[in-house]
């Protein structure tokens, strides 16, 4: 017997994440802003993936965790701007004490467990 999976379910194809440490005596206007640094990361999460930038112009939205450091009018918009070609996106705006709850509803389904 084998299980039938919901075609809606969300799957996480490629992962990825970008890090910038500052150190001392570095010029902070020269880093990358945090947008900058998101696409980076759906880029290297394509690569990851194997399909590259087709994952990406498959997309059908980005869902953006806002940051708490850099405020922008519209970061999903902003990340889907350029070389991706996703017309759906939406900006959560919260606070960290519930990103859990937040990761949960945007796979649409239990897929992160805290423990206490």
């Amino acid at each position: 017997m084998s299980a039938r999976v919901d075609p809606r379910a969300p799957v996480v194809v490629g992962v990825a994440q970008s890090v910038r440490h500052p150190e001392a005596g570095d010029e902070l206007t020269e880093l990358p802003e945090p947008a900058t640094m998101m696409v980076e990361a759906l880029r290297l999460a394509g690569e990851d993936s194997g399909a590259g930038d087709r994952l990406l112009r498959a997309a059908d939205s980005v869902r953006v965790v806002d940051t708490l450091s850099w405020r922008y009018r519209d970061t999903p918009g902003l990340v889907a701007e350029g070389e991706t070609i996703i017309d759906d996106t939406e900006c959560i705006a919260t606070s960290f004490p519930r990103f859990a709850d937040l990761l949960n509803t945007l796979a649409g389904q239990r897929c992160v467990e805290v423990e206490a």
